[in-house]
């Protein structure tokens, strides 16, 4: 018995089609962005334990973390949007920073330094990528 024609064609475009899905890398977008950076104190040394809250302005939308041991903090995704950031310790200045506006895919790092009083204090310098 031959096979049918129809039957020949249609196996070969599955099997094409097949061939191209597993040679193809699967891309995807991260429509989603990110804040992240290093918490210091006045003398420069790393802050661990700070609580970062990041605020969606116009929801109210939080997300917190806290500053790792070597002061580090990452904020993942986050939606595009306007935000503010605040970073707070006892016995340490507050930190905040109003007025961000995060696109898709940015990754904004912030580096702040806090000193032993009361008050807010300011962000020693920032950076953004568009991963």
């Amino acid at each position: 018995m031959t096979p049918r024609p129809l039957a020949i064609i249609n196996s070969l475009f599955v099997g094409l089609v097949a061939l191209l899905l597993a040679s193809s890398p699967a891309v995807a977008q991260e429509f989603r962005a990110t804040v992240s950076g290093t918490i210091r104190d006045a003398s420069g040394s790393p802050i661990p334990g700070a609580t970062v809250t990041v605020i969606e302005t116009r929801t109210g939308t939080k997300s917190d973390t806290v500053s790792d041991a070597t002061g580090q903090f990452v904020v993942p995704f986050l939606a595009p949007g306007d935000y503010e950031i605040h970073a707070v310790l006892q016995g340490f200045k507050e930190y905040s920073r109003k007025g961000i506006h995060l696109a898709s895919g940015d990754h904004l790092v912030i580096d702040c330094c806090r000193g032993y009083t009361t008050g807010v204090a300011s962000c020693s310098g920032s950076s953004r990528s568009n991963a």
